[in-house]
This record gives C-alpha cells, sequence and structure tokens, in this order.
C-alpha cells in the first residue's frame, strides 16, 4: 500500500450523534453476505434506528473516524 492510499484514524466510542454513519458502515460491510444471513440473523447484525439507539445506549459501541467521516464500527 503506498502512503498515498493510506488514511488514519482514530478510534473512540461512538455517541448518540453516530448513530447513522454507524447504520451505513454496517449495511456496506454486510450488503455483500446478506444471501448467507436468515432475515432475522441480518436484521440483528445490520440492525435499524431503533436497534441501534439500544445499542448504544447498553452496550459500549466504538467508531473509527478519519477525516471526521465515521468508516467502521465496531
Amino acid at each position: 500500500m503506498s502512503a498515498q492510499s493510506q488514511r488514519l484514524f482514530t478510534v473512540r466510542r461512538a455517541d448518540s450523534n453516530d448513530g447513522g454513519a454507524i447504520l451505513a458502515c454496517l449495511a456496506a460491510a454486510f450488503a455483500p453476505y446478506r444471501n448467507s444471513y436468515t432475515p432475522a440473523g441480518f436484521a440483528d447484525t445490520v440492525l435499524d434506528s431503533q436497534s441501534i439507539e439500544h445499542r448504544l445506549s447498553e452496550m459500549c459501541v466504538f467508531v473509527a473516524v478519519s477525516e471526521g467521516d465515521v468508516v467502521g464500527t465496531i
């Protein structure tokens, strides 16, 4: 990988403002594998606006941020 293609990122705890970006990351990451999941399993993995709010309030969720944009989540 060349230095020009590397992106630096930081990891921080997600907050309630990150919900939409987290949903977008999950959808992009798991969409190619949708057919490998049951419908319930895919919904539990990719989440929706209600389930991400619950997870953010009940669990410790982290995001990777590069140049101000959420680029990943764990």
